[in-house]
This record gives C-alpha cells, sequence and structure tokens, in this order.
C-alpha cells in the first residue's frame, strides 16, 4: 500500500486577511483546525505543515503536529514543490491550510 502524507501549507502574510493562519476558530488556530481536519479524514501516513514562519510553526507543534520551516514562496503549491525534498514519501495530497472544512470523504478519495 502506498504511502500518503497530507501537506498543509500556510504562510502568516495573507493579502485578504492579517495573520489569518492564526485566527481562533472555536479556540484553536485555523491552522490548526486544517490539520485535525486531515488526520480526522484518518487516511494519511502522516500530516506535515510547511511555513515561513516561526509563529504558525511554534502554534503547529504546540498541537503535536509535525511542521517543516520553509522559505517564501508565491502559493501553497510553490511552497511544495520548493520542498519536496524535505517530504517525505511519494505521494501528496495539497490540503490548504485555510480549509479547516474540507470534506473527509473528499480527502480520503484523493489518498486513494
Amino acid at each position: 500500500m502506498a504511502e500518503v502524507y497530507c501537506v498543509v501549507p500556510a504562510r502568516l502574510a495573507s493579502s485578504r486577511l492579517a495573520r489569518k493562519m492564526l485566527l481562533p476558530i472555536d479556540g484553536k488556530a485555523m491552522i490548526v483546525r486544517s490539520l485535525e481536519q486531515a488526520q480526522s479524514a484518518n487516511c494519511f501516513t502522516g500530516i506535515i505543515c510547511l511555513t515561513d514562519s516561526p509563529e504558525i510553526a511554534e502554534v503547529v507543534e504546540a498541537e503535536n503536529f509535525d511542521v517543516i520551516l520553509t522559505g517564501e514562496a508565491d502559493n501553497g503549491t510553490d511552497r511544495i514543490a520548493r520542498n519536496l525534498h524535505s517530504l517525505p514519501g511519494n505521494y501528496f495530497v495539497n490540503l490548504q491550510g485555510d480549509e479547516p472544512l474540507a470534506p473527509l470523504e473528499n480527502l480520503r478519495i484523493l489518498a486513494r
């Protein structure tokens, strides 16, 4: 069976909503809620947040999720592409950090 990782890119400098990833949703940062949604899908070998923000990294690590600090990137897909060498596995699902309500079945379909 193939190992599939959920990779969640997140940047602090949102152009439309300042510090969006750290805004609370029912007491937890949006990025954490997105990571928890990926975890709830129960279909990934691992879940990894890619961020250029030490502040986001600290919040993610405090919730016991894996995080890799990256350099700047134009968008989430670019952030993943630039950091593929740092990621385990060969298969990835890109869940954007501002998708805390991503449908679980959609994540499972992508993982399959």
